[in-house]
């Protein structure tokens, strides 16, 4: 992910980049940044991130922020610490424009290996993108959590839980020991229904009522998330607009991630 960071990035001219990776001897030439972007393995994202948040710097941090409850709660309590949760700034997603209010929503989330996120399972690595987009949409306490999972290559590569709280039921299924990628959200709320997905950025959407039901495609403009992900945090920076997604938001992701791991 920081290598796809930095090729966007670097389509900016007004924008200098420099990489810090001290394990391969890279250190910037200057200690305060106008903002830091850090991708580096989920479990040292504390580490890295530290020393920026320390003098007020901006930091947008991979998801998860963290692999622990206590890094993640460190992490969230700074007001310059913001997560990159990229599915918030897919145009499919975007086109709910916080106005569904979902009683069920079904995701699937699947993969091939890759090799990349072994030290995190599949629920930390996969499923945490539609835990966030499911806990941006409602804000009701978790009342019960029951999951399952098997594994090829870690512990956890194939999750299914289903999360039940005050407000609306998940059901959440991440595999990253799949053939074929799927990126998939269903959303039910007591009038309508959509489908996103968010691979082929194309979605639909009913109504129904006691005697008809309506289906239409839903148009989706062609956009690129990571542009729209670090475009929308440059605006932060130059204080145009808010950055939608902050620290606590990614502990809550982390919190109900790990609660599902420990479910299996």
């Amino acid at each position: 992910m920081g290598s796809l960071h930095l090729k966007k990035l670097l389509k900016h001219k007004d924008v200098d980049v420099e990489v810090y990776d001290p394990p391969k001897g890279r250190t910037p030439s200057r200690s305060n940044p106008d903002f830091a972007i850090v991708a580096t393995p989920a479990h040292s994202h504390k580490v890295a991130a530290q020393p920026f948040l320390a003098y007020g710097i901006p930091v947008l941090i991979e998801k998860p922020i963290a692999t622990t409850r206590e890094d993640a709660a460190w992490l969230a309590k700074h007001p310059n610490c913001f997560v990159a949760h990229i599915e918030r700034f897919n145009p499919t997603w975007k086109i709910l424009d916080g106005g569904c209010q979902p009683k069920f929503i079904q995701a699937e989330r699947m993969g091939q290996f890759s090799n990349r996120s072994i030290d995190i399972g599949v629920a930390l690595d996969l499923m945490i993108h539609d835990i966030d987009l499911c806990l941006s949409l409602t804000n009701g306490p978790i009342q019960d959590i029951r999951a399952i999972a098997m594994g090829l290559h870690t512990k956890q590569d194939l999750i299914n839980a289903r999360i039940e709280t005050s407000e609306c039921v998940f059901q959440l299924t991440a595999s990253r020991i799949s053939r074929q990628v799927t990126r998939q959200v269903r959303l039910f709320s007591s009038s309508e229904y959509w489908s996103l997905n968010l691979q082929s950025q194309s979605a639909k959407m009913a109504k129904w009522t006691i005697k008809t039901v309506e289906e239409q495609e839903i148009p989706i403009p062609p956009e690129d998330a990571l542009e729209n992900q670090i475009n929308g945090f440059m605006d932060h920076v130059r204080q145009i607009r808010e950055f939608p997604i902050r620290g606590e938001a990614g502990f809550r992701a982390v919190d109900l991630a790990l609660r599902i791991t420990e479910a299996c």
